[in-house]
């Protein structure tokens, strides 16, 4: 939908290029941060029960 709206509106285009830009690597840059975050913290707790979420490891209780 924005890229019909930049192709309107060429004024507007390279600032709706940059923002989409910067939005797409905000995202991931977010994605990946967290995912390092789960993988650090899950190796050092395992049950990760201080922020309420254990995944479930197989091991009878």
């Amino acid at each position: 939908m924005c890229w019909v709206y930049a192709s309107k509106r060429k004024n507007e285009s390279e600032y709706l290029k940059i923002l989409a830009n910067r939005c797409f690597l905000l995202f991931w840059l977010a994605m990946f941060i967290i995912g390092v975050w789960t993988a650090v913290f899950h190796a050092f707790w395992p049950e990760m029960s201080v922020i309420g979420f254990s995944l479930p490891s197989g091991e009878v209780e």
